[in-house]
C-alpha cells in the first residue's frame, strides 16, 4: 500500500534535469524530494530552494501540505540556480 506516488513532475532545461516527487509514505505522512536525473548525478547533494537534491525531503502531515511542498519545490526547481 505505501509508498504511494501522489505527484511527480519533471523539470528540464539546458542545465537542469530534475524530478520533483511527492509520495505518501504512511497514514497522514507525505514526503517531497527533488531528484537529479542527469546520468552523472551532477547536482546530487546541492541545494535548490529548501531541498538538498537526492538527499533531503520535506515531510508533511496532510495532502494539502504535501501539495504545497510540491509546488514550492517545483517553483524552486524551475526558477532557482542549483547551489
Amino acid at each position: 500500500m505505501f509508498p504511494k506516488t501522489v505527484r511527480q513532475t519533471k523539470v528540464t532545461s539546458d542545465v537542469k534535469d530534475l524530478t520533483v516527487s511527492t509520495v505518501q509514505i504512511g497514514f497522514r505522512r507525505y514526503s517531497t524530494v527533488v531528484f537529479d536525473d542527469h546520468a552523472d548525478r551532477r547536482h546530487t547533494g546541492k541545494r535548490i530552494g529548501r531541498h538538498i537534491i537526492d538527499a533531503g525531503d520535506v515531510r508533511s502531515d496532510t495532502r494539502e501540505e504535501a501539495m504545497e511542498a510540491h509546488r514550492e519545490a517545483l517553483q524552486a526547481a524551475r526558477s532557482e540556480v542549483v547551489r
